[in-house]
């Protein structure tokens, strides 16, 4: 698991794993840096601990909105849908519309980073992956 491909069902649990267990690195300085505070126990500060609910649900920076999705680099300007695998609404819910999914990352990344993403969006590869080329602000290859 890892990229995301036809077939792939997925669905929300309101499990707060989120906001807990994949608060790795990478996550807490891409979420801390839009919301401010210190990750306390591993969670999110604004985490309720009591019903892993999140306190600010409305005001969630694009990182936790794309969550458990993301743009995963593969090689250049070239990214692929990615979704961390060990997400426990993997496999739940309705097949995911692959194309609809890609645009909300897309939006939520160019949002995230300032960047400028492309994506032929209504064909699959014959490998079933969709590419996302990344491009500055300029629309420059970067």
């Amino acid at each position: 698991m890892g990229i995301v491909k036809p077939g792939f069902h997925w669905d929300c649990i309101r499990c707060g794993n989120c906001c807990r267990n994949h608060y790795t690195e990478d996550w807490i300085v891409s979420i801390l840096k839009h919301i401010g505070g210190e990750a306390v126990n591993g969670m999110c500060p604004r985490l309720n601990p009591d019903n892993y609910h999140c306190t600010r649900y409305t005001e969630r920076p694009p990182a936790c909105r794309g969550f458990p999705f993301t743009l995963k680099k593969i090689s250049g300007i070239k990214h692929v849908l990615w979704v961390y695998p060990d997400c426990p609404g993997i496999g739940e819910g309705p097949e995911l519309d692959l194309t609809t999914k890609a645009q909300e990352v897309i939006a939520l990344s160019e949002q995230e980073f300032g960047i400028k993403m492309d994506a032929n969006l209504e064909h699959l590869n014959e490998d079933g992956y969709i590419y996302i080329h990344s491009f500055d602000k300029e629309g420059e290859d970067g």
